[in-house]
């Protein structure tokens, strides 16, 4: 989950970088070269991206057996077994995920973007923030919940409020 949290982050981080440019150049529209796509894959490597994906088909995996042994709960070793020899055909299907994240990225910013965005996540500040993603995630969530619950309870109080002037009768 916390492989997820850091994926999601990273992935809001670059969203922002994009959209406080403002701009959509042409060249993030054309197809992207080899070298573009391997930068991209790199960026995401840096970012910690690939380690996210490397978790997906085995989280996959965990939730497909839970559900097969819910269907047959006697047949748990047998199930077990068939998922084991699964995982490896659909293991290397990971890669083609990573390649169409990759397009997408080489697709959404210029080159010098994702060198860029490659070399401040690579090192200092940037790996820090990779470090820091699922703490400031929870922080941000705690946070919304909070300013959540007092929102809702301010609005409740003004509505009863105008609905009382109005003589609705509450229960």
């Amino acid at each position: 989950m916390l492989r997820s949290m850091r994926f999601c982050g990273l992935a809001g981080l670059i969203l922002i970088v994009l959209h406080l440019d403002g701009s959509v150049r042409a060249e993030t529209a054309a197809t992207p070269d080899a070298a573009r796509l391997a930068a991209a894959r790199k960026l995401m490597e840096v970012t910690g991206a690939t380690v996210a994906l490397d978790q997906s088909i085995p989280r996959v995996f965990q939730l497909m057996q839970a559900q097969f042994e819910r269907r047959a709960p006697k047949n748990k070793k047998e199930i077990g077994e068939v998922l084991v020899t699964l995982n490896a055909k659909y293991d290397a299907r990971k890669g083609e995920l990573v390649d169409k994240v990759a397009q997408i990225y080489a697709t959404t910013l210029t080159a010098e973007e994702i060198e860029a965005v490659t070399k401040f996540f690579g090192d200092g500040p940037g790996q820090r923030y990779i470090k820091a993603v699922p703490e400031l995630v929870t922080g941000a969530q705690e946070a919304g919940k909070e300013w959540g619950r007092k929102l809702a309870e301010d609005i409740r109080r003004d509505a009863e409020a105008e609905l009382r002037k109005r003589k609705v009768p509450l229960q």
